[in-house]
């Protein structure tokens, strides 16, 4: 009964493994897909500015973006093989655990029907029944006849269920070293991808480095359109920062939720403001691709996308204020209690100032001047700029 008893858990066990790691497998596939995704849109947007002949550092940017994404399908794949692997493993061992399981229940089988048919023939059952001193002994050794009869089938049974799993872990274990060879064969085909990526991306470099005086001016002017959008932003923020606490009270106590006073709860929830984009520049200082002797800094990430893409918020909250920039179009400030989020370089703008946003409601619209227009995305803490990718859900 114990050895049951411990078999039963050990089936139980693997069980939850299967279950487990097949939930892992899930998530890698979605993150593959997602990855997918993104590398057809990145084609998409290349391809677009391809026509046009020109932003050709942007297109640098986007083959880097499909080359990054390929490199995180790869570990992604990498992963994969090693679960799979791990599982055969254990397969075998199982399996292997099953045949000495089975072999020993099919030699203890065996010597049980020997026996009973040794001491226990027909004749010598009736013998055996009708010996009894009393009709209640008759009775018990009935009863014990039956039990020996119902023992040898449970035995059987055994048997037979041992032979079903020895043959569904055969079948599990070839389908797993099929998609193992799957696996393998994306994996060369995405090696195969990155390695012409890589060319295309050195070849273009190699070609802008020849253009050094027009890009030197172009990244000088976009340094100093960003210092000028951030400079603007510093003194909306602390105008609404200088507000009195009296006065916030009341606006919290009117509008409730909406202010989004809970927003740092929700970090690594928040939605994107973009639902289709390619991820160009995350936060930080960052060492110019061609320019060697330039450092540039974002402030928040640089997320890349079609013209008159829709932009929307990531939370419920308060539109603090909606400024112009010449050159940048609008930058949108939305307040979360003491958290903002600000959404720049949009065109056409859904809200104003004043109004209540809620979580994912749209809020402006991408400009349509190039083929592949460019949202800066930032969240602010105070004065305090932080890192959104540490508070947008993860992609």
């Amino acid at each position: 009964m114990l050895k049951k008893a411990l078999y039963l858990l050990l089936i139980n066990f693997v069980f939850v493994a299967f279950n487990v790691e097949g939930q892992s497998l899930k998530y890698y596939q979605k993150q593959k897909n997602r990855n997918k995704e993104s590398i057809q849109y990145s084609k998409q947007l290349l391809s677009e500015l391809q026509k046009t002949n020109k932003n050709k550092l942007d297109q640098l940017y986007l083959i880097r973006n499909e080359l990054n994404k390929r490199k995180s399908t790869i570990l992604v794949i990498n992963r994969e093989i090693e679960l799979i692997s791990q599982r055969i493993s254990r397969d075998n061992e199982k399996l292997q655990k099953l045949y000495f399981e089975l072999e020993n229940q099919k030699n203890e089988y065996a010597k049980l029907i020997y026996y009973s048919s040794l001491n226990l023939s027909v004749q010598d059952r009736m013998i055996y029944l009708l010996s009894a001193s009393s009709f209640n002994n008759a009775y018990k050794r009935t009863i014990y006849l039956k039990q020996l009869t119902d023992y040898r089938k449970s035995k059987y049974k055994m048997i037979s269920y041992s032979i079903k799993s020895i043959d569904s872990s055969i079948t599990a274990m070839s389908l797993l070293k099929f998609e193992k060879g799957k696996l393998y064969l994306e994996k060369k085909d995405e090696r195969d991808s990155l390695l012409n990526l890589k060319r295309k991306l050195d070849h273009n470099i190699s070609k802008l480095k020849l253009k050094m005086s027009e890009i030197d001016f172009s990244e000088r002017n976009k340094k100093e359109k960003n210092r000028i959008l951030n400079s603007n932003l510093t003194i909306e923020i602390s105008k609404n920062i200088s507000i009195t606490k009296e006065t916030e009270n009341k606006k919290e106590k009117k509008i409730g939720k909406v202010t989004g006073t809970d927003f740092a709860k929700y970090r690594k929830q928040l939605l994107w403001p973009l639902k289709k984009f390619v991820l160009l520049h995350k936060f930080g200082n960052y060492a110019h691709p061609v320019l060697n002797d330039i450092t540039l800094r974002n402030d928040g990430v640089e997320l890349g996308a079609s013209p008159n893409s829709n932009v929307y918020s990531v939370y419920w909250g308060l539109v603090v204020n909606v400024i112009s920039i010449p050159g940048m179009g609008h930058s949108i400030i939305i307040k979360h209690g003491d958290y903002y989020s600000v959404y720049s370089q949009v065109g056409k703008v859904y809200i104003e100032k004043g109004q209540n946003v809620s979580r994912g409601q749209r809020i402006a619209q991408l400009k349509n001047d190039t083929k592949l227009e460019k949202l800066i995305f930032q969240i602010w803490k105070g004065k305090k700029k932080l890192d959104p990718q540490k508070w947008l859900v993860n992609v």
